[in-house]
């Protein structure tokens, strides 16, 4: 009811959280090939390194902001083992329409994983 959305750097993001604050983070997802090209949302990769990274800022908005994250990926061995600390991840089935073939489409698992439990946010 009283939400504000900003759309911001990642670092803007840790800057400005505050205890309490809900936070999704929604990265480009990890292959779940090695044919899988779709790592970006620009020109630059977000593979291992990069998802390392985010992982430690996930940490960081969880145990000193104490910020409610959320963050959706893809569901695969090497986020699993990322964030294998914390417990409540649900496996989702959503659709995925990035294909030049429509017949290749298909529903692919994705990973929800959240920082903490919270009755407020049910998984």
């Amino acid at each position: 009811q009283s939400a504000i959305i900003h759309n911001q750097t990642i670092d803007n993001t840790i800057n400005n959280a505050s205890q309490g604050d809900f936070i999704y983070l929604d990265p480009p997802y990890y292959p779940l090939t090695k044919t899988a090209s779709f790592t970006t949302y620009d020109k630059n990769a977000f593979l291992d390194k990069e998802q390392k990274k985010l992982f430690d800022i996930f940490q960081r908005l969880d145990s000193r902001k104490q910020c409610i994250v959320v963050q959706s990926n893809s569901e695969t061995k090497f986020i699993r083992s990322l964030y294998q600390q914390y417990e409540r991840h649900l496996t989702v089935k959503a659709s995925r329409n990035i294909n030049s073939s429509i017949n290749k489409r298909q529903k692919v698992e994705e990973l929800i994983i959240r920082s903490v439990k919270n009755e407020r946010i049910n998984m």
